[in-house]
C-alpha cells in the first residue's frame, strides 16, 4: 500500500465484508468491497460499497495526490466463476469515478501504485505489471518472469521494483547450489544428505460401496527450487535488470523499497537459513 503524505490526510480503511451462500455443500464466497473513510477522531466521514452482484474483493489500494483512490481488487462476475483483476477509482467523497476490469489479466492484483505525472501502476500475484492511464486504461503490459509477487514500489528515475519468487527446475535427487549471480546449479547429495527422490506409489482409490481402484502416482523427475527475486523496470515498462537471492537465503520476497539516500534497494522476505529442509 502506498500512501502519499499531504496536510490534513485522513485514514482509509478497507475492508472486505465476507457473506457465504451456502446450498447444500455447495459454498460460494458472495463478498463486497467497502470502503470507509475516517475523520481524525475515527468517526466515519462517509462509507461506499461495491458490488457487483457476485464475488468482489479488494487487494491493495493507493491515494492520489487529489485525495481520490484507486482500488485492486477482482471480480468473478459470475457466482462460480474464475477472480478477474480489477481496478476502481473512487472521487475524494467516495463516488466510484471507474470501475475497469484488466483485459486479458489471468492473475489476481497484489499492488497499486500512483505514477508522478499522472496514472498508476499494478503488478499481479503471476508477476505481471500494468502501466494504467488516469482514466484506468492499460497502456502497457510487462511480464516479469516472477512468480508469488506481492509487492512493487516506485523509484526515483520513474521506473519500478518488482519483488517476488523465482522458480528452477533440478533434477530429483540432487542438492540445489545457490550461485552468487543468483542463478542455480545442483549436486549429489552427501551421504546421509536428505534427498528428494523420484518414484511411485499405488493407492486404493473408493469408487462405490464395494469397489476400489489403484491409482498409481509418480512424481516427476525435477523439483521446482524458488529463490527471492527482485526485477527492476524502466518508467515504460521495460526490465532492466533481475536478480536473485538464494544465496543469501532469500526464498521468496515479500517487501521492496528503494533507499531515501539512492544508494539502492532494501529487500525483505522469508527463508530456511542454514537448514533448507526446515520449515520456513
Amino acid at each position: 500500500m502506498q500512501n502519499i503524505p499531504r496536510p490534513g490526510a485522513i485514514a482509509l480503511v478497507l475492508v472486505c465484508i465476507a457473506c457465504i451462500i451456502a446450498t447444500g455443500c455447495d459454498y460460494v464466497p458472495n463478498r463486497d468491497i467497502v470502503v470507509v473513510r475516517l475523520h481524525p477522531d475515527g468517526t466515519t466521514a462517509w462509507a461506499t460499497v461495491i458490488d457487483t452482484g457476485y464475488d468482489d474483493a479488494a487487494r491493495d489500494f493507493v491515494e492520489d495526490p487529489d485525495g481520490g483512490f484507486v482500488i485492486a481488487g477482482v471480480s468473478t462476475g459470475q457466482r462460480m466463476g474464475e477472480p478477474r483483476a480489477r481496478l476502481v477509482r473512487l472521487s475524494p467523497g467516495g463516488a466510484i469515478a471507474w470501475d475497469r476490469m484488466i483485459p486479458g489479466a489471468h492473475g489476481e492484483p497484489a499492488a497499486v501504485i500512483a505514477v508522478p505525472g499522472g496514472g498508476y501502476a499494478a503488478v499481479s500475484f503471476d508477476g505481471e505489471l500494468w502501466l494504467i492511464s488516469p482514466d484506468g486504461d492499460v497502456l502497457q503490459r510487462t511480464r516479469t518472469g516472477l512468480s508469488g509477487v506481492r509487492t512493487l514500489a516506485g523509484t526515483a528515475d520513474g521506473g519500478f521494483v518488482v519483488a517476488g519468487e523465482r522458480e528452477d527446475r533440478i533434477p530429483f535427487g540432487s542438492i540445489p547450489v545457490y550461485q552468487e549471480n543468483g542463478t542455480i546449479s545442483y549436486r549429489d547429495p552427501e551421504p546421509g544428505e536428505p534427498a528428494k527422490t523420484p518414484g511411485c506409489s499405488e493407492t486404493a482409490v473408493p469408487i462405490g460401496p464395494d469397489r476400489t481402484v489403484m491409482v498409481t502416482q509418480c512424481t516427476v523427475p525435477f523439483e521446482l527450487v524458488r529463490q527471492g527475486a527482485v526485477v527492476k523496470l524502466d518508467g515504460d515498462g521495460g526490465i532492466s535488470w533481475t536478480w536473485s537471492y538464494g544465496a543469501e537465503g532469500l526464498e521468496s520476497a515479500w517487501s521492496v523499497v528503494e533507499a531515501r539516500d539512492g544508494g539502492g534497494y532494501l529487500v525483505a522476505g522469508y527463508g530456511r537459513v542454514p537448514d533448507r529442509t526446515a520449515s520456513a
